[in-house]
């Protein structure tokens, strides 16, 4: 019985063109002479090719933003951070509600504590000294531990740090009140939050620039992979094997070290 040649499944495979070696270019070489993908570069032309799964995501990120929002109008967010009086109010809430800031009143106090318990909680921090504070107006004072609002002599220019009205400038304090703002302020920074929020402010702008970068740098890494990706994905793949080798070799030396300092002792 003759034997039968299957190449492709096509009944017509001689009659179009097939050879017996079953190279099917001699097939198709009309069809391959001159064919060009059109998929060199960035393909612009793009368009969505599942939009149920674009209605699940938009959907997901709408009411991942309507339950940020409802958290942080009524978690009372602030309250963490948020000044305490002499009687343990919180600045802009319960009975201090709409009285956000708290105006330091004595800053030549003993200690600390005495210094924070001298607080008043406040509409909005002073701008000048020419500001004058009005009970239940512009300032809420506790009924015991602080000066009451009517009272208070002495206002200067400050700043909202916080939510605590720090003077803008120490020339506005006498010796004795620098010597406890000073306290104040290195007791702040020398604390893990103070420190964290001092390092955050002195990185910022190296942030700031790296954030730049990275978007800089990840746009023009996929310009360069529409490119020359398989270069790049060779060298990727390169650099990567010889970061491998290179820690294997420097946690080897280590090892070497460890095992040389403990036959010293």
């Amino acid at each position: 019985m003759p034997q039968v040649e299957d190449y492709d499944s096509d009944d017509y495979y001689y009659a179009e063109g097939g050879s017996k070696s079953g190279d099917m270019s001699e097939k198709y070489k009309d069809d391959i002479d001159g064919f060009e993908s059109g998929l060199d570069g960035i393909q612009r032309s793009r368009g969505c090719t599942d939009c149920l799964c674009v209605i699940v995501f938009f959907a997901f990120l709408a009411g991942m933003g309507a339950c940020t929002m409802y958290g942080f109008k009524n978690g009372q967010v602030n309250r963490i951070t948020a000044p305490i009086d002499a009687n343990n109010n919180f600045c802009g809430f319960g009975k201090m509600k709409g009285y956000p800031q708290m105006f330091i009143t004595k800053w030549s106090a003993g200690d600390l504590v005495a210094i924070f318990k001298s607080g008043v909680c406040v509409k909005g921090c002073p701008v000048d000294k020419k500001h004058k504070f009005v009970e239940d107006k512009n300032c809420n004072s506790p009924s015991k531990g602080s000066t009451p609002c009517n009272k208070i002599t002495k206002s200067y220019s400050t700043i909202n740090v916080g939510d605590y009205c720090l003077p803008s400038s120490t020339d506005f304090l006498s010796a004795n009140e620098k010597k406890g703002y000073a306290a104040v302020k290195a007791n702040f920074l020398n604390s893990k939050a103070g420190s964290f929020f001092m390092d955050m402010y002195l990185s910022s702008r190296a942030i700031y620039i790296s954030m730049a970068l990275s978007i800089f740098y990840s746009v023009l890494f996929i310009y360069l992979m529409s490119w020359f990706a398989e270069v790049i994905a060779w060298c990727c793949i390169v650099l990567v094997q010889i970061g491998l080798i290179g820690m294997s070799a420097a946690c080897f030396m280590a090892r070497k070290l460890s095992i040389d300092e403990v036959k010293k002792t």
